[in-house]
């Protein structure tokens, strides 16, 4: 068994020196999980009539109207009443949402100019890698992987007479937010650690035909075939990926890369039993010719492809919607809690001898 004083060590001083990253991190990550509704600020309501708008005009409409940018992608409305959302790119301006509707193609707003979308922007970014890539991002995962250490050494600290002692603002906020913030902060550490997905991926049964496209090799990916000719372009994108998946209801269509000549489009289709809709069935299809290379559905999946195909939905608490949303902001504020009533045990326990020090 390990030694109880060499937990407490661990427990108290990782928390001292590491607290403040962990804190930043979960306080970040509270105002992130609202970022759409904060981005649909600036969009006004759609029509309610059904989707009739050109989807190549508007995208050729947004390209020619920001020349240097690209449209890197589009979540489709999912709902009478909503827009669509055109993610563009530009490497001078960064990247903005234009929001469209569904059945005239008028732009009904978009985030660049707002300084709340951009703030939101910023501070989303801010907690997956600090602003400094990628050394960042390999910082914030140490940062999860610290939450994992609090937690279990707090809880092996906490266990002896755990339901026969009173229970203390640092034990109780510990306690309390223990399922959700170890939760949170395995599936964080997952996002910056490749190793950390790919086992995942494997102890859960995982295969080569249901592994994410960032854990195969390039030659292991689909690729379209190599041939002269245009993209098939959106409209032909969406109708493929309808097509591949029929019970489903497509999410999201990002194109390939305009300097990869045999990248695919990839399209997210939402089905029955998906936890957000950036978790769905993955369709790549050939960029020339429409032709289905493969289809992933969680629902055909093992377990560690449905947990790596449902990763984001997972550690923002997308799956349960608001309501699981609102309890991983009220947690989020749970680290600055312990933080601050660590400190101050540790300044009491400093105060006195060291056989009566206090024990969280």
């Amino acid at each position: 068994m390990i030694a109880r004083p060499a937990v407490l060590l661990i427990h108290r001083w990782a928390g001292l020196t590491l607290g403040v990253l962990v804190v930043v991190i979960c306080l970040s990550g509270a105002i992130a999980v609202f970022r759409p509704e904060i981005d649909r600020l600036a969009c006004r309501p759609a029509s309610a009539a059904p989707r009739a708008a050109d989807l190549d005009a508007i995208a050729a409409g947004l390209h020619a109207g920001s020349p240097g940018s690209r449209v890197a992608s589009l979540v489709l409305a999912s709902a009478a009443g909503e827009a669509d959302t055109w993610m563009l790119r530009s490497e001078r301006e960064g990247s903005w949402m234009v929001f469209t509707d569904p059945a005239t193609g008028e732009e009904l707003g978009r985030t660049r100019g707002r300084w709340s979308s951009a703030a939101a922007a910023w501070i989303a970014r801010f907690h997956h890698d600090l602003w400094l890539p990628p050394a960042g991002g390999v910082v914030v995962g140490v940062g999860g992987l610290a939450l994992v250490v609090f937690c279990l050494s707090g809880l092996y600290l906490c266990w002896p007479g755990l339901f026969r002692r009173r229970l203390d603002l640092h034990r109780a906020a510990g306690l309390a937010a223990l399922p959700v913030l170890l939760f949170v902060a395995i599936t964080g550490a997952m996002f910056e650690f490749t190793w950390l997905r790919r086992a995942a991926h494997r102890a859960l049964g995982g295969t080569a035909a249901d592994a994410p496209m960032a854990l195969r090799s390039r030659t292991e990916r689909p690729q379209s075939a190599a041939a002269a000719g245009p993209d098939i372009g959106w409209a032909a994108g969406c109708a493929a990926a309808a097509a591949a998946v029929p019970d489903g209801r497509v999410a999201r269509l990002l194109p390939p890369r305009p300097n990869d000549a045999n990248g695919t489009w990839r399209a997210t289709v939402d089905v029955p039993g998906s936890l957000s809709p950036n978790g769905g069935a993955i369709v790549q299809l050939d960029r020339r010719s429409a032709a289905v290379l493969e289809v992933q559905d969680p629902r055909r999946m093992s377990a560690g492809g449905w947990l790596l195909n449902q990763h984001l939905g997972l550690h923002t608490g997308a799956w349960g919607g608001p309501l699981t949303r609102l309890l991983w902001v009220v947690v989020g504020v749970a680290p600055l809690i312990l933080l601050l009533t660590g400190w101050r045990m540790w300044r009491r326990s400093a105060r006195r001898s060291p056989a009566s020090k206090e024990v969280p």
